[in-house]
């Protein structure tokens, strides 16, 4: 099993290594009594490239900003929703393999980590062109985490876990992410200062305590007591969740949760999909079926099945993005968009196929270099923190 690893974000509570705190989180008594911190949301926005027309120049790119709300736990309340993820996650595998789809959710999966998107994406295409000829719909479900139906949740998390009702450690997990509570970034810094500021001031606090002497513990979060938590929460109030659906999108059990919600959907699409001898792959919110013309002669049959997936997808409380979902026929080793009857491409994990050839997709480089970026100034930081000499990039 891969280590619990120490980090070292801003939060309520402070950094700790795993071992300090194992027998609490791995002790349901003190789960099911356990109060967890509000979450902490910030929106992560970046820039997203849009296809490429070949008669802009490439500084005029158009470029459109994407943004994804996320929400993270406290260092405790990670370690609790990371080691009950993965025993959570367990048994979703063993209960994906029982009903038949455990080659249909590749997202968020520890049995398949031996393989990457570059695989599953070879996989897909390779399948698509065995088939020579075939229909082909791919789909994107619209606020995916902010919509899943909460007693939908608890049913499929009983099945789950093989029982009639949660046990009560459980159920307290379930209730943390179901009914969360959650206090803006961007309050916490309008109040007690930007993240720099305040790490900035962690800094100093600890090397004149050095110099003084003083062995008292800093700690490493936003507060240095709970009760200056306490004191911030009634002053400034939190937020929660009080619909019956949605869960945040970031902890470290929201993406088992989400494969969990959607085991008897994947099993009645694959179920559906595999009596027309095609394939069906979703990568969390997103996904792709192909069903080759041997099954499905005209447009109008697949059609028709289209609208039956579509059909189970409502039932089950979920929403198509209507823009991104997509029909379209590979034949003679080129893809045509069956809405404009015009060649296309399929946009797949990173990768895009147009019947014939396999490219990275525009935005993966630039995904890539911004990532890269980031570890470079990080890099540099933690170089001047140390007094090191300056290495050229």
């Amino acid at each position: 099993m891969v280590e619990f690893k120490s980090k070292k974000y801003l939060h309520f509570d402070n950094s700790m290594e795993y071992d300090d705190v194992k027998n609490y989180v791995e002790n349901p008594k003190k789960i099911q009594m356990h109060s967890f911190f509000p979450l902490i949301q910030y929106v992560n926005s970046f820039d997203k490239y849009e296809q490429e027309d070949k008669t802009i120049e490439r500084k005029e790119r158009p470029i459109k900003t994407k943004s994804r709300t996320i929400m993270y736990a406290s260092h405790l309340d990670s370690y609790i929703y990371t080691f009950y993820g993965r025993r959570l996650n367990a048994l979703y595998n063993t209960c994906a393999i029982k009903n038949g789809i455990d080659d249909c959710a590749i997202a968020y999966r520890d049995n398949k980590s031996s393989k990457c998107n570059i695989d599953f994406a070879a996989e897909l295409i390779h399948n698509i062109c065995e088939m020579e000829e075939s229909f082909i719909m791919v789909g994107d479900y619209k606020t995916f985490f902010d919509t899943l139906d909460h007693a939908n949740l608890k049913t499929r998390m009983k099945e789950t876990l093989v029982t009639d009702e949660l046990d009560l450690d459980w159920y307290q997990i379930y209730k943390s992410v179901t009914k969360y509570r959650y206090i803006e970034k961007s309050l916490l810094n309008e109040k007690i200062g930007t993240d720099g500021e305040i790490k900035e001031f962690i800094k100093n606090r600890i090397r004149s305590r050095l110099e003084n002497g003083v062995k008292e513990r800093v700690k490493w979060s936003y507060f240095q007591t709970y009760k200056e938590v306490r004191e911030f929460i009634e002053k400034n109030g939190v937020k929660y969740n009080q619909q019956k659906f949605g869960i945040p999108q970031g902890t470290p059990i929201s993406a088992v949760f989400a494969n969990v919600y959607m085991i008897d959907l994947d099993k009645k699409i694959q179920e559906l999909v595999m009596n027309n001898h095609g394939i069906y792959r979703r990568y969390s919110d997103d996904f792709i079926i192909a069903i080759p013309k041997k099954s499905l002669a005209t447009v109008e049959d697949f059609k028709f099945v289209q609208s039956e997936i579509i059909d189970l997808i409502n039932e089950s409380g979920l929403t198509l993005q209507a823009d991104k979902t997509k029909v379209y026929e590979f034949c003679n080793k080129e893809i045509y968009d069956l809405e404009i009857n015009k060649r296309a491409s399929i946009d797949y994990l990173g990768f895009v196929f147009d019947g014939k050839n396999v490219l990275m997709r525009q935005k993966s480089p630039y995904k890539f270099y911004r990532k890269a970026y980031q570890l470079i100034e990080i890099a540099k930081n933690k170089s001047r923190a140390k007094g090191l000499k300056k290495t050229s990039i």
